[in-house]
């Protein structure tokens, strides 16, 4: 703020940082306040910048910050939450846009690449990418570039966790119940424009309430889940928004994502580089040797985790989910904890480790992680390897948004 402020122009820019340090073009959420609910915005060079506008709440002037507060104002504003697109020629600084009022809502542009959607069976379309969205929050989608087929992206799965907050652990006879067994759920179409489309797709899943002793409970109960699916018309990634209103106790809920390839290691992003990994671990002589834990090939990431068999790939990004798995069936499946509801820091004899407990022994509530969970992740199908698809410059750009900031505040000016 204190950069756009040193312009010193009367007026109403829009500044966006480069945060991603990524050249290239990037999605923009950015909210302004102004006076008016129709605007333009124009680059520097005079070019007309299509956006897409989300949101626009009227707010009374005072409400703005502190400084406003302390003023006599007793007229209202609007702000505007809007996205549009901007293309990096550098990888760090910012971009001058201005804003110019206008009735209209928004432009109408003529974009050969915008997005066509199917509403009665549920198929996005944009130039990278065919999309089937389905009842039950999957989806399948076919990538254009390479001509691949997933299929049964985003399954919702949840099984019992006798585990503690260190480690996970199976809970005997478990019953595993996914979202492909749920056959009627809420869909909508929220958002369709130049920019983007969102799909909310809402419904029940049910799942055992608890543990009773060290299997999960015959009693069931309703775990609402929501998911918004969003396609871009000039971004090649599918970004999903699960929310899980979660009132089950000792249970572990992940995202699943079918790959169609089979390879035996997984790519994954840690604190200082990339690091490969195999997807099973030998633990044949863990029982016999006396180990104190069975080795599972649970494992940390950072902003993603890949599959590729170096001519195609798939990447899951993420936004602060630190723990994935690799499922060895018919293909290689993606499978990302959304939550890990427990109630124990430390706890003693779990199957996986016999005897000792991990660490101090002390019931800790809050870790059932009830109530609401906002969970943040996308899908990118690529070619080739994950230099070659550049994945660590995408996984960037989708943690890292550009940011915005106006550069007029005071109300006396803007009104």
């Amino acid at each position: 703020r204190a950069i756009t402020r040193n312009l010193n122009s009367e007026e109403l820019l829009l500044l966006t940082f480069n945060n991603s340090m990524v050249k290239g073009k990037q999605l923009v959420n950015a909210e302004v306040i102004v006076p008016y609910k129709g605007f333009e915005l124009y680059d520097m060079e005079g070019r007309n910048i299509p956006y897409q506008i989300e949101k626009v709440e009227e707010i009374k002037a005072s409400s703005i910050g502190i400084w406003s507060s302390m003023g006599n104002f007793s007229s209202t504003v609007n702000k505007i939450k809007f996205s549009f697109y901007v293309d990096f020629p550098f990888n760090f600084g910012y971009l001058i846009h201005k804003i110019v009022k206008k009735e209209n809502m928004a432009i109408e542009v003529q974009d050969k690449d915008r997005i066509s959607i199917d509403e009665k069976d549920h198929i996005i379309e944009n130039k990278f990418f065919k999309i089937k969205i389905y009842e039950n929050g999957t989806l399948d989608i076919l990538d254009k570039q390479s001509n691949k087929f997933y299929k049964d992206l985003n399954v919702i799965e949840d099984c019992g966790d006798e585990g503690d907050t260190y480690n996970y652990s199976p809970v005997k006879d478990d019953e595993v119940i996914t979202s492909l067994s749920i056959d009627k759920g809420e869909m909508e179409l929220l958002e369709k424009g130049p920019i983007k489309a969102v799909y909310k797709v809402k419904y029940d899943m049910k799942v055992p309430y608890k543990l009773d002793g060290n299997k999960r409970s015959e009693k069931k109960i309703d775990m609402p889940i929501e998911t918004f699916i969003t396609i871009y018309s000039h971004i090649k990634r599918v970004d999903i928004r699960t929310i899980i209103y979660n009132k089950a106790y000792n249970h572990r809920v992940r995202a699943l994502f079918g790959t169609g390839i089979r390879t035996d290691h997984s790519f994954a992003e840690t604190q200082f580089g990339v690091i490969k990994r195999e997807n099973k671990l030998d633990d044949s002589r863990w029982e016999i040797d006396k180990w104190s834990e069975k080795p599972l090939p649970i494992y940390y990431q950072q902003k993603f985790v890949d599959i590729n068999d170096g001519n195609h790939g798939l990447a899951i990004l993420n936004r602060g989910i630190p723990e994935y798995e690799v499922y060895e069936r018919d293909e290689n499946i993606v499978a990302i904890t959304l939550i890990r509801g427990i109630g124990d820091m430390g706890k003693k004899d779990l199957a996986i480790r016999p005897g000792r407990a991990s660490g101090v022994e002390m019931k800790c509530p809050e870790a059932q992680c009830m109530g609401v969970n906002i969970l943040e992740y996308s899908i990118v199908p690529h070619l080739g390897d994950i230099d070659a698809a550049k994945i660590s410059e995408e996984a960037f750009k989708y943690v890292y948004e550009p940011y915005s900031v106006q550069n007029i505040l005071e109300i006396e000016r803007i009104q």
